[in-house]
C-alpha cells in the first residue's frame, strides 16, 4: 500500500439504521458524519460525503482509497453503499476494499473492561432468525472463527457461546439468550452493537497495507440469505435467467 501527500481514505457504513462516513490518511480519522436514516441512506450518503470530505481539505480525486462496510445488514442499505463505493472508485481511480459489517461490530468489543476473549456478533434476520458470527482475541485485533450464519439464535449461542470469556454483542437477543441458558457468556452494552465508519476506516486501512483490494465490478454485499423480494421475482419469473445478486429488482 502506498500513499501520497493527499491520499485520503474514505470509509461507508450503511448496514442498519444508522449510517456514517469518515475520512481519513493512514488510518487516522480526520472527519467523520453519522446520520439516521430509517434505513433511506439513498437521500443522505452522498451529501454526507461531500461534507466530510470538505471538512477534511480533500477533495474527490484525492481519494486513493474506498472502503465499505459490506454486510450482513440490510439489504437496502447495503446495496447503496456497495453501489456508491463502487462508483466512487471507479470515478476517482481509487482502490476498494469491503469490510465484512460483522468484524466491525466485533472490533467494537475492544472497548469492554477487559476484552473479550470470544465474541459472538449477531443481528436480526427476521423469520425467527438471526445472522451470527463468532470471533477470538488475538492480541489486539478480532479474527472470525466461525463464519456468518443464519440461525435460530438459542441455538447458535448453545454452540458457540459456552465458552468461558465469551461475550455477546447483538439486538434482539435478549430471549434467546434465556432460553440457549448460558452462564459463562455476558451481554455487552447495545450502543457496541452499532457499526461505525471509524472502525470501517481502521480495517479497511489494514486490509489495504495487506493489499488486500476488491474489483469494483465483482463486489457484491454479503447477504448470508437472498433477499425476499429477489426471492418473490424468481417465484413469478421460473422461466428467467437469474440476474447479479446485485441487479435483481426489488430489495
Amino acid at each position: 500500500m502506498t500513499q501520497g501527500k493527499s491520499g485520503f481514505e474514505l470509509a461507508i457504513e450503511t448496514s442498519g439504521r444508522h449510517g456514517s462516513v469518515a475520512v481519513g490518511r493512514e488510518g487516522r480519522v480526520l472527519a467523520s458524519k453519522s446520520f439516521v436514516a430509517t434505513l433511506n441512506h439513498a437521500t443522505q450518503l452522498v451529501p454526507a460525503i461531500d461534507e466530510i470530505v470538505r471538512a477534511a481539505g480533500a477533495a474527490p480525486d484525492a481519494l486513493h482509497f474506498v472502503y465499505v462496510s459490506g454486510g450482513p445488514g440490510s439489504f437496502t442499505g447495503l446495496r447503496v453503499g456497495v453501489a456508491t463505493a463502487r462508483m466512487l472508485a471507479l470515478a476517482v481511480g481509487a482502490k476498494l476494499v469491503r469490510v465484512p459489517t460483522f468484524e466491525v461490530i466485533a472490533r467494537n468489543a475492544l472497548r469492554a473492561d477487559p476484552p473479550p476473549a470470544r465474541v459472538v456478533v449477531m443481528s436480526d434476520a427476521k423469520r425467527g432468525h438471526v445472522y451470527a458470527a463468532t470471533f477470538a482475541l488475538v492480541g489486539d485485533e478480532y479474527h472470525e472463527v466461525s463464519p456468518a450464519v443464519e440461525a435460530d439464535a438459542a441455538e447458535y449461542l448453545s454452540a458457540h457461546g459456552a465458552a468461558v470469556g465469551t461475550a455477546v454483542i447483538g439486538d434482539g437477543v435478549t430471549e434467546p439468550l434465556a432460553r440457549a441458558r448460558l452462564e459463562n457468556f455476558r451481554m455487552l452494552p447495545p450502543d457496541f452493537a452499532r457499526p461505525e465508519a471509524a472502525e470501517v476506516l481502521a480495517l479497511g486501512h489494514a486490509r489495504a497495507r495487506q493489499n488486500r483490494f476488491d474489483e469494483p465490478g465483482n463486489l457484491i454485499p454479503i447477504y448470508v440469505r437472498r433477499p425476499e423480494a429477489e426471492e418473490r421475482w424468481e417465484a413469478r419469473n421460473p422461466d428467467k435467467q437469474p440476474a447479479r445478486q446485485d441487479e435483481r429488482p426489488g430489495g
